[in-house]
């Protein structure tokens, strides 16, 4: 919410424009949707307040509330309220605006999402029942004072104000997040005809009084939820919420044919309408949404699960109960040619013929029964003899019925032709594999080395004359022998094995990926292992490094919110264990947004960094100092065995601070405010813990700053008051 570089909340002229819209809002609430009472009927301004804070950084909320309660004022002067009367109001719905933002944004940041279970109850929670209702309590009181009856005020205000935020704050969340909007122009023109037949319904139904026709607005409103999302739902909802109170407050629609002389009943009955209709809007946008998130994620896992069989150097192939091909990767292409996908929906008959599938057929059959099945074949592709080693894997239901298999199909053409033309094709062969970067081997029953390629060498520093005729465990150091053998003797029992090494070869830690393939002779016996390591080492550090990012704050290096959460969580199973004590500081540097706005952000780094490496300096490895958000710190002191060490590091900590940060010249001076949660045997949990150090830390910075205070928390009691340094 900015316009070009300067925020508009900072803009004085953007304030103002806010202040006449709200007030615009608020007079026109009150102004067509007057009833006996006194009392809008539908009060829209809240909403669109509440929309707006949840949309901009906390530093814009004091003046936007502020031209907020402007607005509102001045719409309840002119509505004839006394000046009095009309501040009273305003403070009321600035009450309720901030009951209902504030905890949102506490809790969701500026990521509010109503399209999820958790997004969505919160905003019910917060911005539909607890605000409203509070600042309902205290209006009614107030209009109650001139002699108004407070429950009949109540009952008028509570709704209009849920009216209002349940139809315009979701519009704006959704119009901020841009996530209904990505449509395109033909599903924009799709949507006239729903919106023609929403206004028309809206008419049709609101200018007659003799027939209560309000259904009919329901199935437009949810053709244009469905083309357009909450954007669309939450327009059509105001735009029937317009015509429906024009027509009530002039004594028109189904609404007269309620038999009371009073407005009031009329539109108490009228917010019950539009409050369901907005409901049915919202519920079905929200619905819709997270069918598309779904629907996307199903989508992508498709794509990776398409990209991953794609790549694999083996035929992939899902056949369904019907044996019809329901997946078909690209490697079937490029063994058979032509579109693998013109495989799709076919029969295994009809794709391999009569005579392959008469091969096969008993093998079908037998992954079909719920039988995994591995078997060798031989076929013609595109002019040249194959032959495969086929492995079905039967796709099992939750109530073990059979829905299909899966087939991984290996070209194993080039290992046949080496058995029957062996002195022809082993030199191709070993060409082929002494320029792969992977070691490849094999290894015959005895676990005596055959073959082995030339990486061998290049790996362990020993010429290939070296490894072949030999026991493995003679040519390799012992490390790397104990830990093949379990593997080796595995895929010598006939078991194929896949597995993750690490191996020390000449000095260099390698990380492989290593598979262990036993070769069957034709009576099903194992003749040997071929053996396949790809060096994985640049995949790990990549892994590792992912993994560091994820748990360490990437400016300081300290752990993260994650990696903080998960030792506090062992902190206290400790402690409870071991019937020992910790301590949780929660530190906050003092006036660090001064220090941002006077030398740049890239010195709130610099300085971030120093007390980083100052705070681990006061602590011991064993002790976790950690960056929870900005500049906000959290340390776990492990095994304490009273209050008063605690002390004695938070006194160090400060006086670490006592020399200035230098940065680009510059001194800049820090000091640190430290809230202490000191707990005996683990009492209390993560979320108490943190609470009991956050509620030290405001004492110290009511002290004054630059100092401590510490809280204890005893077993069966309640923690003890903040204590002073």
């Amino acid at each position: 919410m900015s316009y070009g570089q300067v925020p508009f909340w900072q803009q004085p002229l953007r304030l103002s424009g806010l202040a006449v819209l709200v007030g615009l809002c608020c007079w026109a609430s009150i102004a067509l949707t007057r009833g006996d009472g006194g009392v809008a009927s539908i009060w829209l301004s809240n909403g669109l307040m509440i929309g707006l804070l949840l949309t901009i950084p906390n530093p814009g909320w004091l003046p936007t509330l502020a031209a907020g309660f402007l607005g509102n004022a001045a719409a309840n002067a002119l509505s004839s309220d006394t000046p009095q009367m009309a501040i009273l109001l305003a403070l009321c719905n600035s009450l309720e605006i901030a009951l209902a933002a504030w905890p949102l944004r506490r809790r969701f940041g500026r990521k509010l999402d109503l399209t999820t279970s958790k997004g969505l109850l919160s905003f019910a929670a917060f911005a539909l029942l607890l605000a409203p209702a509070l600042s309902g309590l205290l209006a009614a009181g107030l209009l109650a004072l001139p002699g108004g009856d407070p429950g009949q005020v109540f009952a008028i205000w509570f709704p209009a104000d849920v009216m209002g935020i349940l139809i315009i704050t979701p519009l704006i969340l959704a119009l901020h997040a841009q996530a209904d909007l990505q449509v395109s122009r033909l599903q924009w023109r799709q949507a006239w005809l729903p919106w023609l037949l929403v206004i028309s319904s809206g008419l049709l139904v609101f200018s007659q009084d003799r027939y209560p026709l309000l259904f009919l607005v329901f199935p437009p409103l949810l053709v244009l939820t469905y083309l357009q999302g909450l954007v669309g739902s939450m327009l059509g909802v105001a735009t029937i919420t317009v015509i429906a109170v024009s027509a009530t407050i002039n004594g028109h629609g189904p609404f007269m044919l309620i038999d009371t002389p009073s407005i009031e009943i009329r539109i108490l009955t009228l917010q019950v309408f539009v409050l369901v209709a907005a409901a049915q809007g919202l519920g079905t946008g929200v619905l819709l949404a997270q069918r598309e998130r779904l629907t996307l994620a199903l989508r992508r896992s498709e794509q990776n699960l398409r990209t991953i069989t794609d790549s694999l150097p083996a035929l992939v192939t899902y056949i369904d109960h019907e044996q019809r091909y329901r997946f078909v990767n690209a490697q079937v292409g490029r063994v058979f040619g032509g579109d693998p996908s013109s495989m799709l929906g076919r029969t295994m008959r009809e794709v391999r013929g009569e005579l392959v599938y008469a091969d096969i057929r008993p093998h079908v059959e037998r992954a079909l029964g719920g039988e995994t099945v591995s078997f060798e074949s031989y076929g013609i592709a595109m002019g040249r003899p194959y032959h495969y080693q086929s492995n079905y894997v039967p796709d099992l239901a939750a109530d073990g019925s059979v829905q299909g298999f899966f087939a991984m199909t290996f070209d194993i053409t080039e290992r046949k032709n080496a058995e029957l033309r062996q002195a022809a094709d082993e030199e191709r062969l070993r060409i082929i594999a002494d320029n792969l970067p992977a070691l490849i081997a094999y290894l015959d029953h005895h676990g005596i080395y055959r073959f082995c390629n030339h990486t061998h060498a290049d790996w362990f520093g020993k010429p290939v004359c070296d490894w072949l005729g030999n026991d493995y465990r003679q040519v390799i150091d012992e490390a790397f022998a104990d830990a093949q053998s379990p593997h080796l003797r595995k895929a010598l029992m006939g078991l194929r094995v896949d597995t993750d090494l690490v191996l020390q070869t000449r000095g260099v830690a390698r990380n492989v990926r290593a598979s262990y393939l036993p070769h069957h002779a034709g009576d099903g016996r194992v003749l040997g292992v071929y053996l396949l390591m790809n060096d994985i080492t640049s995949l790990k550090l990549v892994q590792d490094q992912l993994s560091h990012l994820a748990r360490y704050d990437p400016l300081t290096g300290l752990a993260n919110r994650r990696e903080l959460q998960e030792r506090i969580e062992n902190a206290i199973a400790h402690n409870r264990r071991h019937s020992g004590s910790h301590a949780l500081m929660f530190l906050d540097i003092d006036h660090f947004k001064a220090i941002n706005d006077t030398w740049g952000h890239a010195a709130g780094d610099a300085v971030l960094c120093e007390i980083a490496t100052r705070l681990k300096a006061c602590v011991r490895q064993t002790d976790t100092v950690a960056r929870l958000a900005g500049d906000e710190f959290v340390v776990i002191l492990e095994r304490q065995h009273n209050p008063a060490e605690s002390r004695f590091i938070a006194r160090k900590m400060v006086a670490a601070m006592g020399k200035p940060v230098v940065f680009d010249g510059s001194t800049i001076t820090v000091s640190l405010s430290i809230g202490i949660a000191f707990d005996h045997c683990g009492t209390l949990g993560p979320e108490a813990l943190l609470s009991m150090a956050d509620k030290a830390l405001y004492g110290a910075k009511a002290a004054g700053r630059n100092t401590f205070r510490l809280i204890a928390g005893d077993v069966g009691s309640p923690p003890k008051a903040a204590s002073a340094c």
